[in-house]
């Protein structure tokens, strides 16, 4: 896929077009492209214990399986944003969405027998786009795209 394809299709935060764009990625490869995704947004925006976990959890394949587990340490930290109703305005909690979705990508990637909904992976790009158009941030698509282009056509 030609750069320009890629990118329109990354910026059309349409989950559609997202579940397309990974519908051929092995699971290994979509966790790695979630750790790479969530640690792009971590460079961008301070974060808490939580997302750090995530991304403990994304660096050793071995422990991927405790991603059902970070995912639910994130999930609560998200329903708490929500409950104060400031959280669509702050980029910490797109990167808490983030770092949500790239714990489900990571845990399903071990082939669980409860595993997240199948759409984890578009839901995890849209969450990181929206976290990338809030941070005004070019350069966060650009290295995106690297990483598309690195694991998504291996």
């Amino acid at each position: 896929m030609e750069s320009e394809e890629l990118r329109g299709k990354l910026l059309s935060e349409d989950i559609q077009t997202y579940k397309t764009l990974l519908a051929n990625v092995p699971p290994d490869h979509l966790a790695r492209i979630a750790r790479a995704l969530l640690e792009l947004s971590m460079l961008e925006v301070p974060v808490g214990k939580e997302v750090a976990n995530v991304a403990k959890t994304a660096a050793n394949p071995d422990r991927w399986r405790q991603g059902h587990a970070a995912f639910d340490l994130v999930r609560d930290r998200v329903l708490e944003w929500e409950s104060k109703d400031t959280a669509p305005s702050d980029s910490s909690y797109y990167v808490l969405l983030v770092a949500e979705n790239a714990a489900r990508v990571i845990y399903n990637a071990t082939e669980p027998l409860d595993p997240f909904d199948d759409d984890s992976g578009a839901w995890l790009v849209m969450t990181f786009i929206q976290l990338s158009r809030r941070l005004n941030s070019s350069s966060l698509v650009e290295r995106a795209l690297n990483v598309f282009r690195d694991e998504a056509t291996a």
